[in-house]
């Protein structure tokens, strides 16, 4: 003959508690005091003290306002019974996980409400009354926490951030409440809801985010409505006025969570970042997600104005870049993502767009000046300048009058470039000869280097303008 039994599970008290002990104890507290947020209360009362002559045990209340109490009993005792609140993205609550964590963690407790009492005795065993408070809860129970744990929920539970419209009491000192730096009203957040079969599933919906300044020795945690829930690595706290989707430990949310989240705080404190604080990881996390001109904010910040992206085929325009004042940024400094973003916004552009020092004319033939008599002394006299300087018996002189290119001239072996078009005007005849005298040298010089800080380079050009001071003959042409 077999016998019925009127549940298919029976949950090991002592099990359970095992299997959440790396919870910290102030999720105690935390899971106590949820309850009370989620309901149509305005005032929670704790005590929470260690039990002269009994070592390692601590008396334990929570008090609350609810004009209702518990609804239905069976909530205090029935792990994973839907809850009332379990798909409303307001609510905290979701497993019916909440009491039982705290019983697991007590020898005894009474929870009494306005539908009745139940006692949990320290055999294992349970009562229940229909003895009925006439409004609100409480919970009392001896808890198995040592002195120096009463201490540190104490000391954890000041982190909690107190709804408006709440008041928190432990041990006779009212929790103050925190004003926000900022509040962001709209983002667009994942959370849960429940499916016509009853299930959680993932939902995206408007939110607010409140960015609350954090007290001194406090980490920085992403808030479920005031409850801390995980570390995260900005300078704030961020409170998530909804359901946050938490992994199953409720110690983690998903990367895509997280970087959406910091985007939108990123998006509004770019302003409050301090240089350094831009440099931090979160920020580079957030800038794939963030608005252009938070990206263009966040970089100018972190690398200064006028950054420039470093160009690996033309070292010399990242070196002319930093000549003029410009931070020069390699690929390994952003990641994938967030050089994206900052193409995307325009933020910066490669070193060789403005600091290069090659021609750019792309592969038409360059403008040739028109032959003249002008033309013709001018390459007269660069030719023998240049045949002097590097002792060549032969030499070859192109004149341009191109000014779509960057630069005055050019060096190609036995042959230099001459571009009148980024020359004094020819009338002006001391300035010229003067800017001559200082191509030729400059581009002689590059017989022997062609990096232009380079210290071969600018050796070369000093000895070379000192054997020109030696040349009988100087420019003299008049227009």
């Amino acid at each position: 003959m077999m016998n019925a039994v009127d549940s298919w599970f029976t949950v090991d008290r002592e099990g359970f508690g095992q299997l959440m002990a790396s919870r910290p104890r102030v999720a105690m507290l935390h899971d106590l005091l949820q309850n009370v947020f989620d309901e149509d209360a305005t005032t929670a009362t704790v005590t929470l003290e260690p039990i002269e002559g009994r070592r390692g045990r601590a008396r334990l209340t929570v008090e609350d306002d609810c004009p209702d109490g518990f609804t239905d009993l069976r909530d205090a005792y029935t792990l994973y019974k839907a809850s009332k609140k379990k798909g409303d993205p307001l609510k905290r609550g979701r497993f019916n996980e909440g009491e039982k964590f705290v019983l697991s963690l007590c020898e005894e407790a009474t929870i009494a409400t306005t539908t009745g009492t139940v006692v949990f005795h320290p055999d294992g065993t349970r009562t229940i009354t229909k003895a009925k408070r006439a409004t609100g809860s409480v919970f009392d129970a001896v808890a198995r926490l040592t002195r120096p744990e009463v201490e540190e929920v104490l000391t954890e539970i000041k982190r909690l951030l107190v709804p408006a419209g709440f008041t928190v009491m432990i041990n006779g000192e009212a929790l103050p409440q925190r004003t926000p730096i900022r509040t962001i009203r709209q983002v667009a957040l994942n959370t849960v809801r429940v499916n016509d079969e009853g299930a959680l599933v993932s939902s995206t919906r408007q939110t607010s985010v409140e960015i609350v300044g954090r007290e001194a020795g406090e980490k920085p945690h992403i808030y479920e409505m005031g409850i801390p829930v995980v570390e995260v690595d900005v300078p704030w706290h961020l409170n998530i006025g909804q359901k946050v989707p938490l992994n199953r430990d409720r110690d983690n949310v998903t990367p895509a969570y997280r970087r959406a989240l910091l985007a939108a705080v990123l998006d509004q404190t770019v302003d409050m970042l301090t240089n350094d604080q831009a440099t931090d990881g979160w920020v580079t996390d957030a800038l794939p997600a963030a608005e252009e001109a938070t990206v263009v904010e966040a970089t100018t910040k972190r690398f200064g104005k006028g950054w420039v992206i470093g160009t690996p085929n033309d070292r010399e325009a990242d070196k002319n870049a930093v000549d003029h004042g410009r931070a020069v940024v390699g690929g390994g400094a952003l990641p994938k993502e967030a050089w994206g973003a900052v193409r995307r916004a325009g933020a910066a552009q490669a070193s060789a767009v403005e600091y290069t020092m090659k021609p750019a004319i792309g592969d038409r033939p360059p403008n040739m000046a028109t032959p003249s008599p002008f033309v013709t002394a001018l390459t007269r006299y660069t030719k023998k300048v240049a045949m002097f300087l590097l002792d060549e018996d032969y030499f070859e002189i192109d004149v341009w009058n191109e000014r779509s290119s960057s630069t005055a001239g050019r060096y190609c072996g036995r042959r230099i470039v001459v571009n009148i078009a980024h020359l004094p005007n020819p009338k002006d005849t001391e300035a010229f000869a003067l800017a001559i005298d200082d191509l030729m040298i400059h581009e002689c010089a590059h017989k022997f280097s062609s990096d232009h800080f380079s210290p071969v380079y600018y050796n070369a050009c000093t000895r070379l303008g000192a054997k020109l001071r030696t040349l009988p003959t100087r420019w003299r042409y008049q227009v």
